[in-house]
């Protein structure tokens, strides 16, 4: 049974200036990642009611109790796999996988829960990136949690969070950047785990009027979080094909500690397999389905989208070649402050306000100091510049020997032996657009592969041992996708002959003037992940206009 819409236009809004898409996760495992900290977001209200608007249903969560109606005991019914099409009206926005297999022979068998999606989100006007989650558990037949990993990627940040029993209590470690946190819970065997919800529907299906609560993990939370569901009877539900299907509706509440709940929809066949789901809070619902349509159109939007990417006005002529190039910025939603702009100078950057809220900015690879009320910053270089840290690890055996050889026994000035380290980069690693947890130089080195960031820091790591002063730049670049845009990228800041020059490991060489910088970096701060906020924060605040620059300036 296949529940679909066929308009693809693959977004989901999101249309608050201060919300951020970071708990926007898919019904299946009830992990709604609500506190992930980069950065904090206000939350989205609570909905006076859940209802889906094809079916003109009122589907209220008022009607589930406080009592504890615990949910049967039951064994694993059996391996399983399903695949979800995620729309917002009848918009396709993503998908999910999910498979059930046990593992072992008896009697120390175990279940393993794999668990991915994809899910592309609109910010603001033009403003779009794509998340993705990867998680899996073992757990015992009876659904006792022994262990699990979770990755969450939104945009360019990574959170990665694993936990397992050990003995009388359950230990949680998150990571994010070079953030690490780690704690024990006092635990309880009938604790569930990520799948919590649709299994105890596999294994003990509701009738009308029955009630349930069990209690189950949030990993990214990293705490236990209280389920409760009701059972409100048979509802007709509305299949492509303009069927109607007979199926159990299910209120579900999820109480996450501290008055914060979450509230969902599901529909169940009389086995207690979910074909639908709806999330109030962002108008999402969930299609159980076969891969080839939850997964239609999906990849081609995502490489569209990118990690995150801006949609401009116009295009920018030969991007890869050009020295200096104007951008305009209209704000598109009202600022905090109305004299700041995210945008801020930086080098081979000058910023200038305009008398109608807009901000021109200057992007400039010549040797020319600004002019017509443009705005320049100082950047002196810091010990922490060429110092090694736990990112930029130049002392790092790996990297010292790469950095010898490409050097090797020539005598170059500061300028030939960064182009000499780029060129090593580019013949010794492989572009892979993935994101991963903040990389550090070394890590690069021994894989041979990462994205944008990833070739930035290791460029970063060879110049600091040389004796190069280095830092990190993160922002936009303009790429010719589907339609011209700002796409995220890192690159590398060298302090050469004197001055702060733009390299790129990823194009190879001095970097072109295609890009905006939001934030600069020598990745010695306590809490990296502030270097992405701006990237986040760009995202749909600006419509984005190339400006000629011989022209205005």
């Amino acid at each position: 049974m296949q529940f679909l819409f066929p308009k693809t236009d693959h977004r989901i809004q999101k249309p608050h200036a201060k919300v951020l898409p970071w708990f926007l996760l898919g019904w299946a495992s009830m992990a709604f990642c609500v506190g992930c900290d980069i950065p904090e977001r206000a939350p989205l209200e609570r909905p006076e009611r859940a209802s889906v608007s094809r079916t003109g249903q009122n589907n209220s969560t008022s009607g589930i109790g406080d009592e504890q109606t615990k949910q049967p005991k039951t064994t694993f019914m059996g391996e399983w796999q399903a695949w979800d099409a995620y729309y917002v009206g009848d918009e396709h926005v993503g998908y999910g996988h999910l498979t059930a297999k046990v593992e072992g022979d008896a009697p120390k068998q175990r279940v393993k829960f794999s668990f991915e999606d994809c899910l592309l989100v609109d910010r603001g006007k033009n403003g779009e990136l794509t998340q993705r989650r990867l998680q899996s558990s073992s757990e015992e037949l009876d659904g006792t949690l022994i262990s699990y990993e979770c990755e969450l990627t939104v945009g360019p940040v990574v959170t990665r969070c694993t936990g397992m029993v050990e003995e009388d209590h359950f230990s949680v470690t998150k990571m994010r950047g070079n953030q690490r946190s780690a704690k024990k819970m006092d635990w309880d065997r009938d604790v569930r785990g990520l799948v919590a919800v649709e299994e105890s529907l596999r294994r003990s299906p509701m009738n009308a009027e029955d009630e349930r609560s069990f209690t189950m993990i949030l990993p990214m939370q990293e705490k236990i979080g209280t389920v409760r569901m009701k059972c409100l009877g048979n509802s007709a539900v509305r299949s492509l094909d303009g069927t109607d299907h007979s199926l159990r509706e299910i209120s579900v509440q999820v109480d996450h500690g501290d008055g914060l709940r979450k509230y969902l929809v599901v529909w169940t066949s009389e086995e207690g397999e979910v074909l639908r789901a709806y999330n109030p809070e962002l108008d999402l619902v969930t299609y159980r389905t076969d891969m080839r349509t939850a997964t239609r159109g999906i990849a081609e939007a995502e490489e569209s989208v990118a990690l995150a990417s801006v949609k401009m006005v116009n295009e920018l002529d030969r991007a890869d070649q050009t020295q200096r190039v104007g951008f305009k910025l209209v704000p598109l939603r009202e600022p905090i402050d109305a004299n700041a702009s995210l945008v801020e100078p930086q080098p081979g950057q000058y910023v200038r306000s305009m008398d109608d809220g807009a901000w021109l900015v200057l992007v400039t690879r010549l040797d020319e100091a600004p002019k017509n009320g443009f705005v320049s910053a100082e950047f002196p270089v810091l010990d922490v510049d060429t110092t090694p840290n736990k990112i930029i690890d130049s002392r790092e055996t790996m990297v010292r020997q790469i950095a010898q050889a490409s050097s090797g026994t020539g005598q170059y000035d500061e300028l030939e032996l960064a182009l000499e380290l780029i060129g090593s980069i580019n013949r010794m690693t492989q572009l892979n657009v993935t994101p991963t947890l903040f990389p550090r130089s070394s890590d690069v080195a021994r894989n041979g592969q990462g994205d944008s960031t990833a070739y930035a820091v290791l460029l970063a790591g060879l110049l600091r041992t040389k004796g190069i002063p280095a830092r990190v730049a993160f922002g936009y670049r303009y790429e010719e996708k589907s339609s011209p845009r700002l796409v995220y990228h890192a690159w590398t800041l060298g302090y050469v002959d004197g001055k702060w020059l733009p390299l790129d490991a990823t194009t190879g060489g001095i970097a072109a003037a295609d890009r905006i910088t939001l934030a600069t970096s020598n990745l010695s701060e306590a809490n990296i992940n502030q270097a992405l906020v701006p990237i986040l924060d760009f995202l749909g605040a600006y419509e984005v206009e190339v400006v000629p620059s011989a022209v205005r300036y």
